[in-house]
């Protein structure tokens, strides 16, 4: 049997050999070929044809984390589709992953037919959705089936590997519907499953809280919700669990009332360690001085706080030395307030003694900052403030203005800012300024802004001129009907995620401000030629007015 270099020498295939080489390529076509070179660009892929094939580094996956040096090397044998053949340039430019596409198809209507689960890396979102690839192919997947709640961005998919069914699949349309969400349900429902036939009282879970109501919380403890009362939230008194807990947080319950037959689960949270009555007895005894905070006054003493749960009663004969009439004469209530309503003092800078009585990261030197930090302390839990503070407060990106910023989104509800019109304080100033309207809830969720434009008829506020609070009552009207409003292309009322404000915009809340009017800049003729005109019509004008005043006076004019 004669070798391949025989045959070659001798002629015997080589005509075949090179009508191989000169073999055309279509687009479209599946071939084979040999990795010879793995670059930062492309993969060069040998056909055994005239031209040189390459596959952009573009075409060979979809998965955006693809390491195609890890995964392909000179020597390998690839497939590939031609996407176009360039003969002036002897090159062919080919795709592996519209073969995966091809191999994928095959795979994924596998899985739609066996309701097998599928593995894919989410890719982008776009408005009803997110887009997943698996094995090449493209799968979407509606928002509500990615299992993420509505208060809650689908970004956070982007990139990540997720387990999904396939619950829709048209290959000649080319689309592909998944769900996320059915998987979970699965987990959940076997989670479930395992929670019942293993509960008992005083069992305790790690769980997350889903929702609040005014009577309590309920919790999810692994695929089961359960209620804490609000009764088992606190030793001490509060109005409403998100004193205590808010949606998403990570708590520790214990399983203390069950009832299989109706599945309900009642939770408790509390601990006996944090006994309010256990701390007071464990620091204090008879005789003992306590540092008690004064709460409310009556007739005959004041109630004090003496650990957070313990209250304790100051007679009024034992608050002095001496006679007092009432417990007001020597006592002052605790410094939080229900309601805050301040046009603090802005424009003016502190000294470092006043900065130093501030936490660092509040410490600005600007008046007005540091009245907003005094205000955000003072604030009862469910308090409402209404602040007016300058536009620099809104736009401003030094340390302290930023930090104040975020600690207001974050640890209260920001809900409306009402942009004044300018003047709204002329003489006195000329500072453009805002009312800042927030309460100490829960976290900002979104903030309405609103621009309030200047009455009909005023150029400008003065002392003779002032706002009058009939002027107010667009905002009023605008209120308790809340709508976004453009006007001449500019946002009049618009409101923004807390998402938005800070992620996007940089914590810069100057929103829905005024339109800046452009000044229209004449050629020198022109403007000449336009002051004449002005001067002219005045002058007009003038004569007018005395031609009147004279004939009412009955003489002529000079």
């Amino acid at each position: 049997m004669m070798s391949e270099e025989t045959k070659i020498e001798n002629g015997e295939d080589f005509a075949a050999m090179l009508e191989e080489s000169f073999k055309t390529l279509n687009t479209g076509e599946k071939v084979t070929g040999t990795v010879v070179a793995v670059s930062s660009t492309d993969v060069q892929v040998d056909l055994g044809v005239k031209h040189t094939a390459y596959i952009p580094l573009s075409e060979l996956s979809d998965d955006p984390n693809y390491d195609a040096a890890a995964n392909i090397h000179p020597g390998d044998e690839i497939e590939a589709v031609v996407v176009r053949v360039n003969d002036g340039e002897g090159t062919v430019t080919l795709s592996k992953k519209r073969v995966d596409q091809l191999k994928g198809w095959e795979t994924v209507e596998k899985a739609y037919e066996e309701h097998s689960v599928v593995e894919g890396i989410i890719v982008e979102e776009n408005r009803g959705g997110v887009v997943a690839t698996a094995y090449g192919v493209r799968v979407f997947i509606p928002a509500s089936q990615t299992g993420i709640p509505k208060d809650q961005p689908m970004s956070q998919l982007v990139k990540t590997k997720q387990s999904f069914y396939i619950t829709e699949i048209n290959r000649q349309r080319k689309r592909v519907v998944g769900s996320i969400r059915q998987i979970q349900q699965e987990a959940r429902k076997a989670a479930a499953e395992q929670i019942w036939s293993t509960i008992e009282v005083g069992n305790e879970y790690e769980g997350t809280v889903k929702s609040l109501t005014s009577y309590g919380a309920f919790v999810d403890i692994g695929g089961v919700d359960g209620m804490v009362h609000i009764s088992e939230l606190s030793w001490g008194r509060i109005k409403h669990p998100s004193e205590v807990v808010n949606v998403g947080d990570k708590v520790k319950v214990f399983v203390i009332g069950l009832d299989k037959d109706n599945k309900k689960i009642s939770l408790g949270y509390k601990r006996e360690e944090d006994n309010p009555w256990n701390v007071f007895k464990s620091k204090y005894g008879v005789g003992d001085v306590a540092e008690v905070k004064i709460l409310k006054f009556m007739p005959f003493g004041a109630f004090a706080e003496i650990v957070p749960g313990v209250d304790g009663l100051i007679h009024i004969s034992q608050i002095a030395d001496h006679r007092i009439e009432k417990p007001g004469d020597v006592l002052a209530e605790g410094d939080k307030v229900d309601v805050i309503l301040m046009n603090p003092p802005y424009g003016g800078s502190e000294k470092a003694d006043v900065k130093n009585h501030f936490p660092t990261d509040l410490a600005s030197s600007e008046t007005a900052d540091l009245f907003m930090s005094v205000i955000m302390y003072r604030l009862k839990k469910n308090g409402r403030a209404a602040v007016i503070l300058p536009d620099g407060f809104l736009f401003g990106t030094d340390n302290a203005k930023v930090n104040i910023k975020k600690k207001l989104l974050r640890e209260f509800n920001l809900h409306t800012i009402v942009r004044l019109p300018g003047s709204v304080f002329s003489p006195y100033t000329s500072i453009t300024t805002n009312i800042l309207f927030f309460d100490n809830t829960h976290p900002t969720e979104e903030t309405w802004f609103y621009r309030l434009d200047m009455p009909e008829g005023y150029k400008h506020f003065s002392k003779t001129k002032p706002m009058k609070p009939e002027h107010f009552q667009p905002v009023l009207d605008w209120w308790n009907d809340r709508q976004e409003i453009t006007e001449d292309g500019f946002d009049k009322s618009k409101t923004f995620t807390v998402q938005q404000l800070t992620e996007e915009l940089g914590y810069n809340l100057d929103q829905c401000g005024y339109p800046h009017e452009e000044e229209e800049i004449l050629a020198p003729m022109d403007l000449i030629q336009r002051y004449e005109e002005q001067r002219a019509s005045l002058n007009a004008e003038i004569d007018r007015v005395l031609e009147q005043i004279t004939n009412l006076l009955g003489g002529n004019a000079e």
